[in-house]
């Protein structure tokens, strides 16, 4: 090689025949002159003149058209939660044409494996007891187990070995403890062997409930499944929309009891640390407890009353606020209903905080001066109070915990973490 150029010889397999012909091709008397239209067919175009009337100006197009580089590869890929075994990421993923799974070839590069050739609506995968279990809201093929999460296997005729036997469903999460598998969605179902699942838990269709997420609490009186999702909140006023709805049962999964209206945002997700259970939800809902029966906001809180000797506005819990925080108050469209002071389209500013009585004092601006409550009205479970922050608007989908540290994703590249449950940040 000399001055970047390297010799290579005629069989070199990086030369094409022009190549070889313009390199190596010495013709005598009796063969072709070295021309390559007259060596190779296929160079030249013979019809370079359009005979007939003349294209419209409008729609001719510039010469040096630059097209656009696009890659065969699938597009709009909606994936949710999988796992990670064996050096490995294993994602159920979702296309417009079809359901499959996501798997790295190295650390940045995935291929997606088609498992169903219909799209499927897969929602989680999970691993444990030597099984893959996905679940999806397709009613059809509601549970699919795989031991090499190749392989799949889902309902088909009942009695037959390997075959999955499952109720019609729309399921969105599923959890392995103490033997028993869980998994929930428009209604809960169990299974010891993750071929015959039961269902154990059953919703009134007119409050248009769905489960979006459960765990299995080891710590928490021997064992107790936690699910938990939305309801509608008011069937006599359904334009309030969803609240957070919880449901616990004890280590066998086949007793479930419900706690409604937990929140004022329905919930996705549920996890644990030893000692603390996290809840996250719509509009950036988190929402912490200890027992799973009793729980408390961390970005909102439900309003109770009001103190007006003491111009408070009483709320279930004042944990995650502090004073300065910026906050607004929903209020019920019921005009005597409590609070009705306040102006739901206004910001106010924490001054104070009574951790007795569970009272927030409200003030108009950083400096301003305190809001006098009038203490009239009854409270609604329609009135909370919220926290301004950069996610409002943006859902939480889920949520788990590991390393000493809470970690949530949400909408957007919504990603935010916690070492108490209580205080986050985004990242």
């Amino acid at each position: 090689m000399a001055n970047g150029t390297k010799l290579k010889n005629s069989g070199d397999q990086e030369l094409n025949a022009i190549d070889r012909a313009v390199g190596y091709y010495q013709p005598t008397a009796s063969m072709p002159g070295l021309d390559l239209p007259q060596l190779f067919t296929g160079l030249e175009y013979p019809n370079t003149t359009y005979i007939g009337q003349e294209f419209q100006t409008n729609q001719i197009l510039p010469l040096d058209i630059e097209l656009q580089d696009t890659k065969f590869e699938p597009k709009d890929l909606n994936l949710v939660t999988g796992v990670y075994r064996n050096t490995k990421y294993i994602i159920p993923t979702n296309t417009s044409q079809y359901s499959g799974l996501s798997k790295n070839l190295t650390g940045i590069k995935f291929n997606v494996t088609k498992v169903t050739n219909r799209p499927a609506a897969f929602t989680e995968l999970t691993f444990a007891d030597n099984t893959y279990v996905m679940t999806s809201t397709n009613v059809a093929t509601p549970i699919m187990i795989s031991a090499d999460a190749i392989t799949w296997q889902t309902n088909g005729l009942e009695d037959l070995p390997g075959v999955v036997d499952v109720p019609a469903a729309q399921l969105r999460s599923v959890k392995y403890m103490n033997d028993t598998w869980v998994a929930v969605g428009d209604k809960i179902l169990t299974s010891t062997d993750v071929n015959q699942w039961t269902t154990t838990k059953s919703f009134s269709v007119n409050r248009q409930v769905t489960m979006y997420g459960v765990e299995g609490v080891s710590w928490l009186n021997s064992g107790t499944f936690i699910a938990v999702g939305q309801q509608i909140l008011d069937l006599t006023e359904p334009e309030l929309g969803y609240s957070g709805l919880v449901a616990i049962a004890d280590n066998d999964g086949s007793a479930w009891t419900t706690y409604a209206n937990v929140s004022q945002h329905g919930f996705r997700s549920v996890t644990s640390s030893a000692n603390l259970i996290v809840a996250v939800g719509a509009n950036g809902t988190i929402y912490t407890s200890t027992n799973a029966q009793t729980w408390s906001g961390v970005s909102e809180s439900i309003v109770t009353g009001s103190n007006a000797g003491l111009n408070e506005i009483s709320v279930a819990s004042v944990q995650g606020f502090n004073v300065n925080d910026e906050v607004k108050v929903i209020i019920p469209t019921n005009v005597t209903a409590n609070v009705n002071v306040l102006d739901p389209d206004v910001s106010y500013y924490i001054s104070s905080i009574n951790s007795t009585t569970k009272g927030l004092v409200f003030k108009t601006s950083l400096l301003g001066p305190v809001v006098d409550i009038d203490g009239s009205g009854t409270p609604s479970a329609a009135a909370y109070v919220y926290k301004i922050t950069d996610y409002n608007d943006r859902n939480i989908n889920k949520v788990v915990y590991a390393n000493n540290r809470f970690m949530a994703v949400g909408e957007l590249g919504l990603i935010l973490t916690s070492t108490n449950g209580i205080n986050w940040t985004e990242i």
